[in-house]
């Protein structure tokens, strides 16, 4: 019969996590990062709001290219990461050229107005996109278009529940009736945070406590 771990004796071992803040992070960091860069990741803990998966911040980077990030010290590190590398590489001439141009001739157009370079994109976009996919919409991040995309769906096909494979919310997941939905849409960012780890754990409503409240 297997012994059960505890969370407790797990985090020595842990050397990432939801906050970072093992005792293998704290050996890396006083190993590789000089006073300086520590310094730096002082003055962002201090100003910047804490994030799961982001806090502390792992280094200080001070320049990109290709495949390549490059850390305050100096050093040149392969970025398996992603993020631009998947797509072009970070400074991708081609790309900085078209910005460049973009920014002096025309940098913002509302949607009252049309112009050339976004009927195009519209445009290829919609030749790439399978079956009926044949309108766009722009829109400045990820969030905003997955948050449009839920609603266009609810609209095209008259539902209102949807499944989600990653949430932090303690509002539930399922409801009776399209105005519970609209319940639980806006309880989904308010209630409270989930402690750390919450998502390697079974999915369940963190209770209230002064350390929830104090992350908000």
């Amino acid at each position: 019969m297997k012994k059960a771990v505890s969370d407790q004796q797990l985090d020595p071992l842990r050397s990432e996590g939801d906050l970072n803040l093992s005792p293998r992070r704290a050996a890396w960091a006083a190993d590789h990062l000089d006073e300086a860069t520590q310094a730096l990741l002082r003055e962002d803990d201090r100003y910047f709001l804490h994030q799961s998966l982001s806090t502390p911040c792992l280094n200080v980077l001070r320049a990109c290219d290709g495949i390549y990030i490059e850390d305050y010290q100096g050093r040149r590190i392969m970025d398996f990461h992603g993020n631009w590398v998947h797509q072009v590489g970070f400074r991708n001439p081609r790309v900085i050229a078209a910005i460049t141009e973009q920014m002096q001739t025309l940098p913002f157009c509302t949607r009252r107005y049309t112009n050339v370079p976004a009927i195009d994109l519209a445009k290829k976009l919609a030749t790439l996109a399978p079956g009926a996919l044949n309108k766009v919409l722009l829109v400045p991040g990820g969030a905003l278009a997955m948050g449009m995309a839920l609603k266009l769906a609810r609209m095209a096909t008259g539902r209102f529940k949807t499944i989600s494979m990653w949430t932090l919310s303690t509002a539930p997941r399922s409801t009776s009736s399209p105005s519970a939905a609209r319940r639980s849409s806006v309880a989904t960012s308010a209630p409270c945070c989930p402690v750390p780890n919450m998502c390697r754990r079974p999915i369940r409503a963190p209770a209230p406590s002064a350390a929830n409240a104090r992350v908000l």
